[in-house]
């Protein structure tokens, strides 16, 4: 079964040499004509330098669960919410509220599009040093996709998070392994409906080519 490993261990400041301190970088994007991209993307950098980022891949296995590939993806402040509560989301958005007072008058644009973009952005920049970390490790470990079968460029997808990053066969693996195992830790406990679900999880599993004692716990 797939799964999400950390490709550095704990969170990692993600490269940005060079850059100024946030609050020059937020004025920059005030202050650049509306919609400048280049202003948006140092900042979103100097985000990424500033709070750190967690560089992940999502390991690919075939049926008998040899890693094939290394699929990068991110965690960081570009995933902290409206509304969040937690320690670690409140440095972040006493930065969002900062930027938009620097951003009040400036733009036509609503600042949480602005934002918006600079959080995709951010997400980017961490997705692409993910992907070299990924590449370099599967040279290192000589990882080798199935013959005939090619690797996709992860960076094509929309940066969204794990999800678009995933082609719909491991979407399909994955999700449906987790489902599997879910139910077979209570499978005592099933009601009628719930068992035929399974026996219909247990066959599309199989029809992916998953031998479900690779599943068992």
């Amino acid at each position: 079964m797939s799964q999400v490993v950390n490709l550095i261990d704990g969170s990692s400041s993600v490269s940005s040499e060079g850059l100024p301190e946030l609050s020059v970088l937020r004025q920059a994007v005030a202050d650049a004509a509306e919609g400048a991209y280049g202003s948006k993307v140092r900042y979103a950098e100097g985000l990424n330098m500033t709070f750190g980022v967690d560089l992940l891949a999502v390991e690919v296995k075939n049926s008998e669960g040899v890693v094939i590939d290394l699929r990068p993806d991110v965690a960081g402040w570009f995933d902290v919410e409206h509304g969040a509560t937690d320690d670690a989301a409140k440095p972040v958005l006493a930065e969002k509220t900062s930027f938009y007072e620097v951003l009040k008058g400036k733009h036509s644009s609503n600042p949480s599009k602005t934002w918006g973009d600079i959080r995709k952005y951010g997400r980017r920049h961490a997705l692409e040093q993910a992907e070299r970390v990924c590449l370099a490790e599967i040279a290192e470990k000589k990882i080798v996709m199935p013959e005939g079968q090619k690797r996709d460029d992860p960076l094509k997808a929309e940066s969204k998070g794990a999800n678009n990053l995933r082609s719909i066969r491991l979407r399909m693996t994955e999700d449906l392994s987790e489902l599997y195992q879910a139910a077979k830790r209570v499978e005592k406990k099933l009601s009628t409906e719930e068992q035929n679900c399974l026996v219909h999880v247990s066959a599309a599993l199989v029809s992916l080519g998953i031998d479900l004692n690779t599943l068992a716990k």
